[in-house]
């Protein structure tokens, strides 16, 4: 089963990254926290114009974020109109309901499809709970690690060796959404940022993670890939392990992942956010 439905999640505090400023200056940013339990709408996204109006209405919301590879199968809506939203339900991590129903977290038959808790439909965002969406996300963003010839594409040299990646692609319909990074205003001035997610139609998600795996081994045949470093979180400059990577995050061909394209939560003086860049291309 595939579908134009996406997901949508609404949490009752902030789900986006948080930027600080202290009163020397010093800019910290910090990502999104977990998610325990989250609201979730299923919404219907038939095409790149939809998408853009959602993805616009997602990032003025520092509470909301978008699974925009899958759904859970019985919440979609009972129109087949753009934008149509089905019922409300509540998302829920793994140990969340695993602590309710009285369970191991790791209890997968367990924690497998629905769970009535207070009188709430509970459901765990499981890739077995979910089925896949007509949406792809191709997600760039500079790493550690990552050669300088790399993270130094312009824009235009990024897109042309993604489409020289993946035959097709520069002609089909996209939605181009800048880092919500670079939204943020420092004195007037916007913050340095470098990531972009291009959300891209397909035929068939069932297929998406064998695409993601198989266009992480092309590129590098292409010479676009390399291996991440990773770094312990007592020593800064250890790095503890290797993993293949690319000009695009390998990570993100999953039907269950979570993409941050809502607000950032600003905190301490002269930070302001100017309204997100959205294009249908």
């Amino acid at each position: 089963m595939t579908s134009n439905c996406v997901t949508v999640l609404q949490l009752a505090g902030r789900a986006n990254k948080l930027i600080q400023r202290s009163a020397t200056g010093e800019l910290k940013k910090h990502p999104g926290p977990p998610i325990s339990e989250a609201k979730a709408v299923t919404v219907n996204v038939p095409d790149c114009d939809a998408l853009s109006k959602l993805l616009l209405k997602i990032a003025k919301d520092a509470n909301a974020v978008i699974i925009p590879g899958g759904f859970f199968p019985g919440t979609e809506p009972d129109e087949n109109k753009p934008l149509a939203v089905g019922p409300e339900f509540c998302v829920s991590s793994k140990a969340t309901i695993a602590q309710q129903i009285g369970v191991d977290d790791d209890d997968m038959d367990a924690l497998a499809g629905w769970h009535d808790i207070n009188g709430q439909r509970h459901i765990a965002r499981l890739k077995t709970n979910m089925a896949p969406s007509n949406w792809m996300i191709f997600d760039r963003d500079e790493v550690q690690g990552m050669p300088e010839n790399m993270a130094k594409m312009t824009d235009d040299e990024w897109w042309t060796a993604m489409c020289s990646m993946v035959p097709g692609l520069s002609e089909v319909p996209k939605v181009r959404v800048p880092s919500s990074t670079g939204r943020v205003l420092v004195d007037g001035k916007p913050m340095s940022a470098s990531g972009q997610h291009w959300y891209v139609p397909i035929h068939d998600g069932n297929d998406l993670e064998r695409f993601g795996a198989t266009l992480l081994q092309r590129s590098f045949l292409a010479g676009y890939g390399f291996m991440r470093p990773f770094y312990s979180s007592d020593d800064k400059n250890k790095i503890i392990s290797r993993r293949q990577w690319s000009i695009f995050d390998p990570t993100t061909f999953s039907r269950e992942r979570i993409v941050y394209e809502g607000a950032p939560t600003l905190v301490g003086m002269g930070l302001s956010l100017a309204s997100p860049q959205i294009e249908v291309l």
